[in-house]
């Protein structure tokens, strides 16, 4: 009977022991949030929220040519907030990135103080207020510029891969604390034509480039002759 107790008392610990490793795993970056703010209450934090396009043609990916930087990048977009965030908006004390280059209206390139970053985090978790469905990035990079035709939308879906997340980083470029939200989407088209009036496009101009992973590993392409840098975030598409 002893030996009964103690296997069953064994057992509960154990499970118990195990869940709540799994409950700490899961809100490790919670944990690492709320320590780093503890000491920063007051400080700006950085945070672009954003979603990328994993574009295949022929085992090589679609990269765009940045508007804002000299580098090709993957399509995609900044998540938009909405007029009724605005109350939310001003409780935690956000305000825009005061960096034209950078920022458009309603755009989650914003600041926020570390007392409030998770609560930020949570309400962005939340998808309230905000944008949250990713066609309106890939209509203006793609078929409002001329690349594809308005129809080619209807044979066009996007597949929710994965969140990229590395928490709080300091971000040189911006001296300042910053956290990079990045949801990955898989773009399947299709349709054959679209596919090669893609091609055809990539072949007649220089806004947009096909190339390989390991290009995208090296962040460097060569195209007409010229070495052409390729963004780090580019590594996220797969």
């Amino acid at each position: 009977m002893n030996w009964l107790i103690e296997n069953v008392c064994a057992s509960v610990v154990s499970f118990v022991i195990g869940v709540f490793l799994t409950w700490l795993w899961t809100i490790r970056k919670n944990i690492k949030v709320c320590v780093h703010t503890l000491f920063h209450r007051n400080t700006d934090y950085r945070i672009s929220a954003a979603y990328l396009f994993t574009i295949q043609i022929d085992n090589k990916y679609l990269l765009i040519k940045g508007n804002r930087i000299e580098q090709f990048q993957p399509i995609g977009g900044v998540y938009k907030y909405y007029n009724s965030f605005g109350d939310k908006y001003n409780q935690m004390q956000l305000r825009q990135d005061d960096d034209s280059n950078f920022y458009e209206n309603g755009d989650l390139r914003i600041y926020v103080k570390g007392k409030f970053l998770q609560k930020f985090l949570n309400w962005f978790d939340s998808k309230e207020n905000r944008e949250y469905t990713v066609e309106r990035e890939f209509r203006e990079e793609l078929v409002k510029s001329g690349v594809l035709q308005e129809e080619i939308l209807k044979d066009v879906r996007f597949e929710y891969v994965r969140r990229v997340n590395k928490g709080i980083e300091f971000s040189p470029h911006f001296k300042c604390f910053q956290v990079l939200i990045f949801d990955i989407f898989n773009v399947h088209i299709d349709n054959t034509n679209a596919l090669e009036q893609i091609k055809k496009y990539v072949n007649a101009n220089e806004d947009l480039a096909l190339v390989s992973f390991d290009e995208i590993e090296r962040e460097c392409v060569t195209l007409n002759g010229k070495s052409v840098k390729i963004g780090a975030h580019a590594k996220e598409l797969r």
